[in-house]
């Protein structure tokens, strides 16, 4: 049923990230598991694109084995792709796509972004962007910014440039 079904992925991703990939030592007490859900899905092809919001993550799984295809996070340093700088990072991630042309975008509402101190809406360095990432793979794989929208403009992006191409196709 369906309801089955949304328990059986429940449990698989709980036990995916708790048991798997997070298994948090001494040595890493910066990190912590908060409470992690999932804020969007997507399908694209073979795999699903699912983003959690509280923790800060992408993530790819196969459809047929569930097994991790990418993962792309701002704040855990165990990412399949490294951001090319800071300011490129995302926090609050949620509607995620992606494309035939390896290009995956989403929404970042910018919750508890450290540049600029944001811990809520009411600063002037606080702001949500739409983002498209291009992967780019290779021996040192990079998340590379293509495109973005940014309101209200951040005094850290504003020097980035527009890309002006079809990222769709």
């Amino acid at each position: 049923t369906e309801t089955d079904e949304g328990n059986e992925w429940a449990s698989m991703i709980q036990n995916y990230w708790v048991l798997d990939n997070l298994a948090i030592d001494d040595d890493r007490s910066d990190y912590y598991l908060q409470y992690i859900h999932a804020s969007s899905a997507f399908e694209h092809g073979s795999y699903y694109l699912l983003t959690f919001r509280d923790a800060a993550i992408v993530v790819a799984l196969d459809k047929d084995t569930k097994e991790q295809v990418f993962m792309l996070s701002s704040v855990i340093p165990i990412g399949t792709y490294s951001f090319e700088d800071e300011g490129d990072k995302f926090y609050a991630p949620h509607d995620v796509s992606m494309h035939s042309n390896d290009t995956v975008c989403l929404i970042d509402d910018g919750t508890m972004r450290p540049i600029g101190n944001c811990n809520d809406d009411d600063y002037k360095t606080c702001y949500s962007r739409a983002l498209c990432y291009k992967l780019e793979s290779g021996e040192d794989p990079k998340l590379k910014l293509k495109w973005q929208f940014e309101y209200p403009e951040s005094e850290f992006n504003s020097d980035k440039e527009s890309v002006e191409e079809d990222l769709y196709n």
